[in-house]
């Protein structure tokens, strides 16, 4: 009789009718309440991972221009021989440039040709200006051409190309521009008379030193 006493049992009570269904709503409601978080604490890691990528593109980007070349000290020494003992940073002081071949030499008589000018442009500079001499011709229309490509690697947009009195808009005139590379071609229609296209690279970005090659041609 003694056996019967001799070890303890544990009894699991089976739960009752509804207790089942009250856990189980329980947990629902606290998965719930997690999944509902959820989505703002994610909404705000995803924005301050936005800001923080786009700070660290715009510090990318500072970054990889001030390395360029073409910016420099505005207070260092920039040589520009072409403006040694004068200055062309206006149009009315422009330079002159003779193209070998100018267009019509006389009549209808026309030639294509051109040339090319190297020079610099510094930080203190507002423009180098140039001036070319043309003749039209009695009855045909020809097409001249200006074309700006930097030496100094730079961020496109540095340097921008204009010719006196020609529009972009104007059906008559191209302007173009790949990379740092820009164009300006126009048309020059018949006439009796010669006379000057001035073209000008114009400084736009701040403290850079520019090497570059203006190209002018002329063809039919």
């Amino acid at each position: 009789m003694a056996l019967a006493g001799c070890c303890a049992q544990d009894v699991v009570t089976p739960p009752g009718p509804g207790e089942d269904a009250a856990a189980s709503t329980q947990d629902d409601a606290r998965a719930a309440g997690d999944r509902d978080a959820a989505p703002g604490i994610d909404a705000t890691n995803s924005d301050a991972g936005a800001m923080f990528l786009d700070a660290m593109t715009a510090m990318n980007a500072d970054a990889a221009m001030s390395s360029l070349a073409c910016h420099v000290d505005r207070f260092m020494v920039c040589e520009d021989l072409e403006e040694a003992t004068s200055t062309n940073d206006e149009a009315s002081d422009a330079s002159n440039l003779n193209a070998s071949s100018p267009g019509c030499i006389n009549g209808d008589n026309f030639s294509a040709g051109g040339f090319m000018h190297t020079s610099r442009i510094c930080p203190v500079e507002a423009a180098d200006w140039y001036s070319t001499n043309f003749v039209h011709c009695d009855s045909i229309t020809y097409f001249a051409e200006y074309r700006l490509h930097p030496l100094t690697p730079c961020e496109p947009g540095a340097l921008r190309l204009e010719v006196q009195g020609r529009n972009c808009a104007d059906p008559t005139v191209r302007c173009t521009t790949t990379g740092a590379d820009q164009s300006i071609i126009f048309e020059v229609p018949p006439g009796n008379m010669v006379g000057s296209f001035k073209a000008g690279v114009i400084r736009v970005a701040t403290d850079v030193k520019i090497d570059y090659e203006l190209t002018y041609s002329v063809r039919r």
